[in-house]
C-alpha cells in the first residue's frame, strides 16, 4: 500500500509538473502574432500584411547573454495601390520561463523590418521612441 501510495504522488507531481510548462507550438503562435503586430504597429496605414508565406523559429544568444527567441516572417505586402510584394521581417523576443515552466513572460527585444531596426541593438536602442512604445503595446496585447 505504501508502494501505491508513493508512486501516486510521484505520478501526480510529474503530471502537475508537466501541466505548467507551455508547450512551445503554443508559444510559437503567440510570437508569430506578436511579431506580425510589432510590424504592423510600426507600418504606415496604406501597408498591409495580407499573408504570412513563410516563418521560421530560432534560439538564439544576445550579444550581453540573453536567452532571445527570433521569429522570422516572409510575408505578401501592399503599399497603398501597389502589387504584392514579398518582405521579410525578423523579431526578437527575450522570452522567461520560471522554474518547472511555472510562470512565462516575453519581452520584445528587436525588430528588423526590411532594414529598419527598432529596439536593442548591441545595446543601443534604434528606432523612434514613440515607435518602440507601439511595438512594446502590441506585444503586450498579444501576451497580457
Amino acid at each position: 500500500m505504501r508502494q501505491f501510495i508513493k508512486y501516486t504522488i510521484f505520478g501526480f507531481c510529474i503530471l502537475m509538473v508537466s501541466a505548467c510548462a507551455p508547450a512551445r507550438e503554443d508559444a510559437d503562435a503567440k510570437l508569430l502574432k506578436a511579431c506580425k503586430a510589432s510590424v504592423e504597429a510600426v507600418s504606415s496605414s496604406n501597408e498591409k500584411i495580407h499573408k504570412i508565406t513563410a516563418q521560421t523559429f530560432v534560439d538564439k544568444k544576445s550579444h550581453d547573454g540573453l536567452d532571445l527567441r527570433v521569429v522570422t516572417i516572409k510575408a505578401r505586402v501592399t503599399v497603398g495601390d501597389s502589387a504584392f510584394r514579398q518582405k521579410k521581417y525578423v523579431c526578437y523576443f527575450q522570452e522567461r520561463i520560471g522554474v518547472f515552466g511555472i510562470g512565462y513572460s516575453v519581452e520584445f527585444y528587436r525588430l528588423d523590418k526590411s532594414g529598419r531596426m527598432y529596439g536593442n541593438v548591441d545595446g543601443t536602442i534604434m528606432g523612434d521612441f514613440n515607435d518602440n512604445m507601439k511595438i512594446n503595446q502590441a506585444v503586450e496585447k498579444i501576451f497580457y
